[in-house]
């Protein structure tokens, strides 16, 4: 054991160089011993044997070409204790502050990194085929700068490659940044490479950034503000991303706190991923996952918070999921809380999902909440979740959630679903809508679908608007849906204040209830006041089943709660259907029919004193059904305080019983 002084001892231009044996060395109590290189060389070697440093400082490195600025420690052999000290101002090709490398074995307790500058892969720590434990601690201002086109800089702080492994527990990586102008960037905090394995136990990942600067010809992207796992694995147990940043000028940028890779794993319990942000400035680039990104990965998180991320470009780009984006890869979410999240753009440009975009792969939700979301630019598609995939959802909610539309059409305040396959049981989706500040289109306050399939089972829809446009609750374009035992209650839109269906949706409702909305929002912009369906509204569709189902308008209401424009075959259905009528408007509105309507066991309520101005010889039109079509003879109108209708068409209603007329 050998004591050092309590002052700065300088090298000399010559690193300290140790082939074997076992070495301490202990500096003063105050911090004060400091082994200083003064950019001249390398401070420490250790190429075999065990080093003990307690409460030494290390200073001034410079390997120049080669690895470990501060500190290398190189082979089976070789293994280094450090317990307090500073290692700080080193630099190196790899490994700005401390290289482990070759099988070596490096163990850290309350040691401080900072200052560490890397031309390739590691500012602070470059682990390569070896291990580090790191107990306590920090790793801060580190950083990668690299100008090649070769090879990727990676990790700001911390970088594992070629099966490197490190476990950190309470380390707290802040502002370590990775840039690169020629080539992309990963993990401006971490980065894992294939075949390598974090562990982090509790700590923070803090203002950390992977950055690509101009380059029109290599087009960088940069990837994982705070963590990139590139084909290794990382288990993040209540490790906190704050105001971490991937930022790209020229290309893409994804997960602006924590990104997953293709053929990676990653497993987070606990911890949150806050204020982070995935941008880009440049024209036709793209943004993916403002607090996390999963590409071609397999990512599982239990009990996280995703909350006031931010994913967002300059014009005439692409933006996708605010929150959290998942493109063809594997996503399971437990417990989990993506909240405040926005995916936005300046103009001229299209955003998916405010809190999660999902493309292709699988994704199980459970439990989960989606909440104040936004997706907002020209074109806004999924304020909640924009998806194209095979989704589960099991619980949870999605609510208070917006596409906004600045100068186009915005769908989906809720959910946007333009493909895939979707199961949701027992999710409420509350106070979601579909905006346009300029009046155009919008369509599905709660959910919108193009294509694909959806099963609802045991959920609800309330609350929920479509300004302007189609679906308060739902707007069906194509594909197929199921509502199983749903109530969508107190929505509102220009046509369809519950459901609305066009062109090639087929629909299939058992056991659900529409009441309380309301079809005839004003558009002050460019249309007036819509007045029908203001519990379903079907333009078109393939197919239409009403099993079990119940409709109520809202009041102040003019049209039928139940209108038929166009349909295709095979036919509308319904067969115990209960049409509660609260005004003079008719329960059911058929126009332009084309096909069969089959109505079964169909009841229709009508309040126990209808208003004066409601009886037939002060309207033209029958209260109960109304066909705009030429028929003959004409239906009488019929205004009971309760009745039952039994009518059989093919194609129009051909009988009517009641026990009053």
């Amino acid at each position: 054991m050998l004591a050092l002084p309590a002052s700065v001892l300088l090298l000399g231009g010559e690193e300290l160089l140790l082939l074997g044996g076992n070495v301490t060395l202990v500096g003063d109590p105050d911090g004060s011993s400091v082994l200083d290189a003064g950019k001249e060389s390398r401070v420490l070697h250790v190429a075999g044997g065990r080093l003990l440093l307690l409460g030494v400082g290390i200073l001034g490195g410079n390997a120049r070409s080669g690895a470990g600025g501060a500190l290398l420690v190189k082979g089976d052999n070789a293994s280094v204790a450090l317990e307090g000290g500073r290692i700080s101002g080193s630099e190196a090709s790899q490994g700005g502050c401390v290289a482990v490398v070759g099988g070596a074995f490096v163990q850290m307790k309350s040691v401080i990194l900072t200052a560490g500058i890397a031309q390739y892969v590691g500012g602070g720590v470059l682990v390569y085929g070896s291990s580090l434990v790191m107990e306590g601690g920090r790793v801060e201002n580190c950083s990668v700068t690299f100008s090649s086109s070769n090879q990727p800089a990676s990790g700001g702080g911390v970088s594992l490659v070629v099966a490197g492994n490190a476990t950190l527990t309470d380390v707290a990586i802040t502002n370590c940044t990775v840039t690169s102008a020629l080539s992309q960037a990963e993990g401006g905090g971490v980065h894992v490479d294939k075949n390598s394995l974090l562990v982090m136990e509790g700590g923070t990942v803090v203002r950390c950034t992977a950055h690509t600067g101009y380059n029109p010809v290599y087009l960088a992207s940069a990837y994982g503000g705070g963590v990139s796992v590139a084909g290794g694995s990382a288990t993040l147990r209540n490790v906190s991303f704050l105001e971490c940043t991937s930022t790209s000028v020229t290309s893409s940028a994804c997960g602006g706190g924590l990104m997953v890779g293709r053929g990676s794993t990653v497993t987070m319990v606990g911890g949150r991923v806050e204020a982070c942000e995935a941008s880009t400035s440049y024209t036709k680039t793209s943004v993916y996952g403002g607090g996390m990104a999963v590409n071609n990965g397999i990512a599982t998180l239990t009990d996280v918070a995703i909350t006031g991320c931010i994913a967002q470009t300059g014009n005439n780009a692409f933006v996708y999921g605010g929150g959290m984006a998942v493109n063809n890869g594997v996503a399971t979410l437990t417990d989990v809380a993506i909240t405040g999240c926005v995916a936005q753009s300046v103009q001229y440009s299209s955003v998916y999902g405010g809190g999660m975009w999902v493309d292709d792969g699988n994704t199980t939700l459970v439990n989960v909440t989606i909440a104040d979301c936004n997706a907002a630019a020209d074109q806004a598609f999924g304020g909640g979740i924009w998806v194209l995939a095979r989704l589960i959802m099991e619980g949870g909610r999605v609510e208070n959630c917006a596409a906004i539309a600045i100068t186009q059409c915005a769908s989906g305040g809720g959910i946007e679903l333009d493909g895939g396959n979707v199961t949701l049981t027992s999710v409420t989706i509350a106070g979601c809508s579909a905006t346009s500040r300029s009046g155009s289109c919008t369509n599905g306050g709660g959910i919108n679908m193009l294509a694909g399939s959806m099963t609802m089972k045991d959920g609800q829809i309330k609350n929920c608007k479509a300004l302007y446009g189609n679906g308060g609750g739902m707007e069906a374009d194509g594909g197929v849906v199921r509502l199983q035992y749903v109530n969508i209650t107190a929505c509102v839109a220009g046509y369809a204040g519950g459901i609305g269906a066009r062109q090639s949706a087929t629909l299939r409702f058992l056991s659900c209830a529409i009441i309380d909305c309301t079809g005839n929002l004003p558009n002050p912009i460019i249309q007036p006041p819509q007045v029908e369906g203001t519990a379903i509204y079907i333009l078109a569709a393939t197919g239409v089943q009403l099993n079990d189902v119940t409709l109520r308008g809202s009041l102040p209401a003019t049209g039928s709660p139940l209108y038929l424009q166009r349909y295709t075959a095979p036919y509308v259905s319904a067969a115990k259907l209960v049409i509660e009528m609260i005004s003079c408007a008719p329960a059911i509105t058929t126009r332009a029919t084309a096909s069969p309507l089959a109505l079964r066991n169909l009841k229709i309520k009508a309040p126990a004193a209808m208003p004066r101005r409601c009886w037939p010889s002060r309207s033209r039109y029958c209260v109960a059904v109304r066909l705009t079509i030429p028929l003959s003879p004409p239906i009488p109108c019929i205004i009971p305080a309760a009745w039952t209708l039994n009518a059989s068409t093919s194609p129009f209603l051909r009988s009517l019983s009641s026990p009053t007329h």
